[in-house]
């Protein structure tokens, strides 16, 4: 079975390639097929921002900020190479956490009976 090594040199049964057309298919190997696999080196804590201005907020950070997936944020620049992102807070969810807080909430049925009003 074909192995593919770092440089890009495909291998296969103790032979090197430099590219799937230097191998043809014999009687004895009717067919052998290669992938060539690139490896990416990446530094942790590091992204890349892509073609259309996206970037991968890196797990650690996003759970040392707090960030969770859904989230909106907002980013502003803050100079050259700076960026600032800013976690938008959500009204209603900062609301009912401020109600938490304080111990206000609904005695038991009282949703139920006001919805039952509606009807």
């Amino acid at each position: 079975m074909g192995t593919a090594t770092q440089r890009g040199v495909l291998v296969a049964d103790g032979e090197a390639w430099a590219s799937s057309s230097d191998r043809c298919h014999t009687a004895d190997r009717p067919y052998t097929y290669f992938v060539e696999i690139r490896v990416r080196k990446r530094r942790r804590g590091f992204t890349r921002v892509t073609s259309k201005y996206q970037a991968t907020i890196p797990r650690a950070a996003a759970e040392a900020a707090g960030i969770q997936p859904g989230d909106e944020l907002h980013i502003e620049a803050a100079g050259e190479g700076r960026l600032i992102v800013t976690r938008e807070d959500d009204p209603v969810r900062a609301l009912a956490a401020l109600g938490e807080r304080l111990g206000v909430h609904y005695p038991d049925g009282y949703l139920e009976a006001l919805r039952a009003e509606w009807e």
